[in-house]
């Protein structure tokens, strides 16, 4: 690896623990930073992110992060990204706090059909972020996005619960945070068809019935709760899914990638001279 690329690479891991120490120091009071918060409210970005984690090289886990509100366009872009991975099982890190009614179904439907892992979490971007334009490759394997992922702060309300129950595998944690939040009652007439989706995921539909057997109010779900009902199917959080160990086991998980020289950018030619 040449000294600029090990340069490049220090300074990424310095800005990494950085972003370690203020997200933790957030967490610790219960908060989430200013422009973590904000992006909630942005239209869902997807973006296919490489960690950062120090010492997973030179095989590190990769993931899909999808953060905002569910917008109509959504699916759409879901289906973009999916189509960038070509076919590799990549989990994916779900953080909102709802949106669009059909989008969310249409993500859950696409999610299942695509076998793909969810999992309530979100990730800190070092250099550059998905909402960003004209992203470059901030680390030494040509990574358009590297970071981490965090599970404090993270959540899903409202209609992002209908997305969760797409996942294959569905996990949340006790860090997150996931709650119905007045979800039917924002949706009147559409109960129906929410209940319906909801059995056809294998989700018990009266994890939003207040009054009816096994009731819950709108507060966050104990894990408890997600697990009876079938919301999550696994009692760990995201990073079962995404944490620098699962690329040590042998075989490495599905969504490990060996970061080797054909990762390097191409050098650019060096100008002739007379």
């Amino acid at each position: 690896m040449s000294t600029s690329i090990s340069c490049r690479y220090a300074k990424f891991l310095v800005a990494l623990s950085v972003a370690f120490l203020v997200f933790g120091m957030c967490a610790k009071a219960g908060e989430i930073p200013a422009e973590e918060a904000a992006s909630l409210e942005a239209p869902m970005r997807f973006g296919l992110v490489r960690s950062g984690e120090p010492g997973c090289e030179p095989t590190c886990p990769e993931w899909i992060s999808a953060e905002g509100r569910l917008d109509k366009e959504a699916p759409n872009r879901l289906k973009a990204t999916l189509k960038q991975v070509k076919g590799r099982d990549l989990p994916l890190l779900l953080s909102s706090r709802g949106g669009e009614l059909h989008a969310a179904m249409a993500l859950g439907r696409l999610l299942r059909k695509n076998g793909t892992s969810v999992a309530v979490g979100r990730t800190t971007y070092i250099s550059c972020r998905t909402e960003e334009a004209n992203c470059g490759a901030p680390d030494a394997a040509n990574a358009r996005y590297v970071g981490a992922a965090l599970v404090a702060g993270a959540r899903c309300e409202r209609e992002c619960l209908l997305v969760l129950a797409g996942g294959v595998t569905r996990l949340a944690g006790e860090e997150a945070k996931v709650a119905p939040i007045d979800l039917m009652d924002r949706l009147q007439g559409a109960g129906k068809q929410i209940r319906s989706y909801f059995k056809a995921m294998r989700v018990d539909p009266r994890i939003l019935d207040p009054g009816k057997p096994a009731p819950l109010d709108d507060g966050p779900l104990k894990l408890a709760e997600m697990q009876a009902a079938g919301l999550v199917t696994l009692s760990f959080d995201a990073r079962l899914l995404v944490s620098a160990s699962v690329c040590r086991t042998s075989p490495a998980a599905d969504n490990c990638r060996v970061f080797t020289t054909m990762d390097l950018p191409e050098p650019h030619p060096k100008p002739q001279t007379n």
